[in-house]
């Protein structure tokens, strides 16, 4: 698992700076980079609280923190109602920007 490149992940499209994420977290923009570098594991708690203030869903921050072959390890039920699941995010959250904003269209 690649917790680095989840937060990461999850932060830019946040539109959040390491330093805004530790604030939010009560941490140091240090503590951040460690974990984004693979220098440090965060804790299953602060994943929790990761999650929580970035209002990101558990499964889809370890989803963006799996590897090929975590994935394809997977049975084929819980693959498929993960990537249901996902597809689901996806066009909601689609749908929210072209409420937000009409003039955004979606390539299919």
């Amino acid at each position: 698992m690649n917790y680095g490149y989840a937060i990461k992940t999850i932060r830019t499209s946040r539109e959040l700076s390491q330093k805004d994420l530790a604030r939010m977290l009560n941490k140091t923009p240090n503590y951040i980079s460690k974990i984004e570098n693979g220098d440090r594991k965060p804790s299953s708690e602060m994943i929790e609280e990761i999650c929580k203030v970035t209002g990101t869903p558990y499964y889809l921050f370890a989803l963006l923190a799996s590897s090929k072959d975590d994935i394809y390890n997977l049975p084929s039920g819980e693959l498929n109602k993960a990537a249901n699941e996902l597809l689901h995010l996806l066009v909601s959250s689609q749908r929210n920007v072209k409420q937000h904003n009409p003039d955004t269209h979606i390539i299919n």
